[in-house]
């Protein structure tokens, strides 16, 4: 009877130490994003969906999104270009997610142009109960860009890039 406990336990466990629910996400739920425009080429403007199980959790989700399409790709719309290549988005996995596991960094590239406020059109409960929600972010790209190359995961800007 204790060994069926024990392993009833041992069950709960890992069923809750790995429910995405509980867990909070390194890496953005949501890779829906939008490229709006470029702003006097040091920032980049983006339409990006997060989803969370409510608005705040949902905005974090975007803004990650939008981070993520700028440093990998991913967006739709003509005028984005993503600031790592096939290759390097390859050999630098582990830093894409040590990037993005330290929330003071991540954040110091994105904002949200109006935080904690949402378009009512931009804002749906889905069918698992989880918000999604549409944030028009802007990403500091130049800065960004200048970050990676100091620490050699891209190449020094050349023209063409």
């Amino acid at each position: 009877m204790k060994t069926a406990r024990w392993l009833l336990a041992i069950c709960l466990i890992s069923a809750v130490g790995c429910s995405p629910t509980i867990q909070k996400s390194i890496l953005p739920v949501s890779k829906e994003v939008t490229c709006i425009e470029g702003i006097a080429g040091k920032d980049t403007k983006y339409l990006a969906w997060g989803i969370g199980p409510d608005n705040a959790t949902a905005e974090e989700d975007a803004l990650k999104a939008s981070l993520y399409a700028a440093l990998v790709g991913g967006a739709a719309g003509e005028n984005c270009v993503a600031l790592l290549n096939a290759n390097e988005r390859e050999t630098n996995k582990e830093y894409l997610n040590s990037l993005f596991s330290d929330e003071s960094t991540w954040r110091s590239y994105v904002r949200a142009t109006n935080p904690g406020k949402m378009d009512a059109d931009k804002r749906m409960k889905m069918y698992d109960g989880r918000i999604k929600l549409g944030v028009e972010v802007v990403v500091a790209t130049k800065e960004l860009r200048e970050m990676l190359e100091a620490k050699a995961i891209i190449k020094k800007f050349q023209y063409g890039r």
